[in-house]
């Protein structure tokens, strides 16, 4: 789950940008750039803003280039991407697509479907890339895992020579996503076969990795145990309002239920 980035207006995310040469004390060209942003105050008057150094032959990608980019490998590729949302800080961007063709059955009524990431940035921090991921499709409670998938880094230079055969490489990647969806699935499934008691309470609380012994997913980090007591507590809260105590008390309740009101809390 990655709360980092900040929605902003696209205004923001598509407004000029530029590299300015930063120097010494002594006036001597530094080796690195000044990536500046272009704003407005509350005159409606523009300046620039420092938003990241880089180094002088950083190539700077405009955000208005990245969703250009975006709607090209979208609009060629042979399955139906939609938008769902785009995000800005000033510094990283990043816009979303999802897909509902390609979906893996967690449980009966309950699948999850791929999305793909394009991603930018102004201060180094992050390359321009495409980052494939799961995402849970029903309740939309913001469950989204880059687990087992992998990323496509886009490789050009500032004449974008070669840039086609790249934009023909991501689609190759972003089609080759079901194995991926699949092993994702599987993991998801293991968490519908444990019943969500208190001893199950402890570990999620205790344990930095799910415990594969109980058919927790493998290799999935336990983020649960690095949340502070109230944002835990909210999580139970949760899981107590969706599920009420019959249910619970009659085994019909799982690990897979209490995740998901987790994730609705620290998505929303």
């Amino acid at each position: 789950m990655d709360n980092n980035l900040i929605k902003l207006e696209p205004y923001n995310a598509y407004s000029p940008i530029q590299k300015e040469p930063l120097f010494t004390r002594a006036k001597d060209q530094s080796s690195k750039w000044a990536v500046q942003l272009q704003k407005y105050d509350k005159d409606n008057l523009p300046f620039w803003e420092e938003v990241g150094t880089v180094g002088r032959d950083y190539l700077l990608v405009p955000n208005s280039e990245v969703n250009e980019l975006s709607i090209e490998i979208t609009e060629k590729s042979e399955l139906d991407w939609t938008p769902k949302a785009e995000f800005f800080d000033g510094r990283r961007y990043q816009k979303t697509y999802v897909n509902e063709q390609v979906t893996k059955e967690v449980k009966v009524g309950d699948n999850i479907g791929v999305g793909i990431a394009f991603r930018n940035s102004y201060d180094g921090s992050t390359s321009l890339s495409v980052q494939l991921f799961g995402m849970r499709l029903i309740c939309a409670n913001g469950m989204f895992s880059r687990e087992m998938f992998s990323s496509f880094n886009f490789r050009h230079d500032k004449n974008m020579v070669g840039f086609h055969d790249e934009v023909m490489s991501a689609i190759d990647f972003i089609h080759n996503c079901d194995i991926p969806l699949e092993n994702l699935a599987e993991g998801l499934r293991n968490m519908v076969q444990v019943p969500f008691d208190v001893s199950t309470l402890h570990d999620i609380r205790t344990k930095p990795l799910l415990n594969p012994t109980k058919k927790y997913p493998l290799g999935v980090p336990n983020k649960f145990t690095t949340l502070p007591v109230t944002t835990f507590g909210k999580c139970v809260d949760k899981f107590l309002d969706d599920y009420d105590a019959e249910a619970f008390a009659q085994g019909h309740t799982s690990l897979w239920d209490f995740y998901n009101a987790g994730t609705s809390v620290l998505t929303h």
